[in-house]
């Protein structure tokens, strides 16, 4: 179902009015956004809820079915920014195991490509 939102960006002065074409909706820090296209050949966008004025339904507009995957779109991604940058190879030198135990918990092995040193200080 094709979507009329009244949107207006952080950095917008006033709101203005999309349509949109959904795909799926996102969480990100207890951020909820919906994800889609306002036309064929557009990017994927994505739109913070909490910035949705109001939203109606349009069913006069056919909707785009592109079998969108989410899983696929946001393989490499931390968040709900996707860019065409390649991911890239990051290290931590960490010196606890506890702050080891922060990073990995944050960052996925399938986001991005890392390498982290652990130091025990004590020894």
């Amino acid at each position: 179902m094709v979507l009329r939102i009244k949107y207006q960006s952080f950095k917008a002065r006033q709101a203005s009015e999309i349509v949109c074409h959904p795909f799926i909706l996102k969480e990100f820090n207890n951020r909820w956004f919906l994800v889609g296209k306002t036309s064929a050949k557009k990017p994927v966008l994505t739109f913070a809820l909490d910035r949705i004025i109001e939203i109606d339904y349009d069913t006069s507009i056919p909707y785009l079915d592109e079998n969108f995957n989410g899983d696929t779109f946001y393989k490499d991604v931390i968040g709900v920014t996707v860019s065409n940058i390649r991911a890239e190879r990051i290290q931590f030198r960490v010196w606890s195991s506890r702050t080891y135990t922060n990073i990995a918990r944050r960052w996925v092995c399938s986001y991005v490509y890392c390498t982290i040193w652990c130091t025990n200080l004590s020894s």
